[in-house]
């Protein structure tokens, strides 16, 4: 079972944006496709918006100085393509039959574990 196929299959949105997060940050290990945006790399995943935003980056990166893009930076961005269309669809699909979940930020922990945040101090 790969990562789209649990995401097709997750019953909550929590599971999904873990993913998605995991999935960036494996991303971070593996030398990234030429011309992505840095943003596109970054976490947190703040909602389906920020999702729908990064999937559109990725259809609109520049063409590489040869035109022809290399097999494994465009089976990259395939690939990532794919995730954030499914994650995406997903999640809208969970909103449509009322399951919606706030995604994981530092100010949602007190929500969670009753604890605030520590910040380094300056």
């Amino acid at each position: 079972m790969n990562i789209i196929q649990v995401i097709r299959q997750a019953n909550q949105q929590g599971p999904i944006y873990f993913l998605l997060t995991a999935y960036v940050e494996s991303v971070w290990h593996t030398p990234a496709p030429r011309g992505i945006p840095g943003w596109v790399l970054e976490l947190p995943i703040r909602g389906r918006t920020d999702i729908q935003a990064r999937f559109v980056a990725l259809t609109q990166l520049p063409e590489p100085p040869n035109g022809i893009p290399e097999d494994d930076d465009r089976e990259k961005i395939s690939e990532a393509l794919a995730v954030l269309s499914t994650a995406s669809q997903r999640l809208a699909a969970l909103e449509n039959v009322g399951i919606v979940q706030t995604p994981l930020h530092e100010e949602n922990l007190v929500d969670l574990f009753g604890v605030t945040p520590t910040t380094s101090a300056s």
